[in-house]
């Protein structure tokens, strides 16, 4: 959890965004910084067999938290070696934050035949491809 200063606000140029953040709580998850030897995901990039419960849950969570900007041209995962971290969730939980146009293009992921991001050009999650 990263604490916002009122001195961190004031960098904030886009004014939509700054009046947010100084009217919430204050406190975001965020992460200030993962270390050096990242490196954004790639489409080539296969991961190994042994990252297969890492795999499956960063698309079940995704899945969950409705996180549809996790997606092929926008991976939003870092890697290093043979492990990765996820980025970025700011487009998650669509049914408590969005319009009703998206909120009736997302359906919330328990109704049946509701999961809906693995196709499509921007919806098709990084590890689970048509």
């Amino acid at each position: 959890m990263v604490r916002l200063s009122p001195e961190f606000l004031e960098t904030v140029k886009r004014e939509e965004t700054r009046r947010h953040l100084e009217s919430g709580t204050g406190i975001l998850f965020a992460s200030i910084s993962v270390g050096t030897g990242w490196a954004v995901w790639s489409d080539a990039i296969t991961p190994p067999r042994a990252s297969l419960p890492l795999v499956v849950g960063t698309y079940l969570f995704d899945t969950a938290i409705q996180n549809w900007n996790r997606s092929i041209p926008n991976p939003n995962l870092l890697v290093k070696g043979d492990t990765f971290i996820l980025i970025d969730h700011e487009d998650a939980f669509i049914e408590a934050k969005e319009t009703s146009g998206e909120k009736d293009y997302h359906q919330e992921p328990w109704m049946n035949g509701a999961i809906n991001n693995y196709y499509g050009e921007y919806e098709e999650h990084p590890f689970w491809r048509k």
